[in-house]
């Protein structure tokens, strides 16, 4: 018995193998449903080629580095000459870069081991726009704001908890800008 229906197993697998593949592919006369045809279309007009986006972007923001009121190689040594360095005068960490439409209107920089104390922020911005500066503690407590067109600022800040961070926003039409800042440690008097 065994051996019948061995032998007739072969030819049941086969027969429904061979409905499983009528039935995947439907009934058809041979001909293929206008559904599954190409479309083609007699329109003269062809659509326009989507635009690289990260072509437009580069190309924006070279032309915002040429915008710059100097070279973007040059802001490290304007900064070191701008405001205190670490190591000089008690600064203890400097911060520096350029701010633009493109790259971002709003960045922020943090030091976050800076003991809790009283600092004199020295921040300086170099551009024709407006460039606006908060001074926060780590947790968001504000504890100054101020604004720099061309100049070099010095903010007073007292933070109760470890870390200050400066947030900068450049105008909303604002031309693209550089900046430094540094944090140092003013003495208890």
């Amino acid at each position: 018995m065994d051996e019948t229906i061995r032998r007739l197993g072969h030819p049941i697998r086969v027969t429904a193998l061979m409905i499983g593949l009528i039935a995947m592919t439907g009934c058809t006369n041979g001909t293929i449903p206008d559904a599954n045809l190409p479309t083609t279309s007699t329109s003269a007009s062809q659509a326009a080629p989507t635009p690289d986006v990260s072509a437009s972007i580069a190309a924006a923001l070279a032309a915002d580095e040429a915008a710059l009121p100097m070279p973007v190689d040059r802001i490290a040594a304007w900064a070191e000459a701008s405001v205190p360095q670490p190591g000089e005068g008690g600064a203890a960490a400097s911060f520096h870069g350029w701010i633009s439409q493109t790259n971002g209107p709003r960045t922020s920089s943090q030091f976050s081991t800076l003991p809790a104390g009283t600092y004199s922020v020295a921040f300086a911005c170099r551009g024709d726009s407006d460039l606006q500066a908060d001074l926060t503690d780590t947790d968001g407590t504000v504890l100054s704001s101020t604004s720099c067109t061309n100049g070099i600022l010095t903010i007073p800040a007292t933070t109760q908890t470890p870390g200050l961070r400066i947030s900068l926003a450049l105008d909303e039409d604002g031309a693209p800008t550089t900046w430094a800042a540094s944090f140092t440690a003013t003495p208890a008097t």
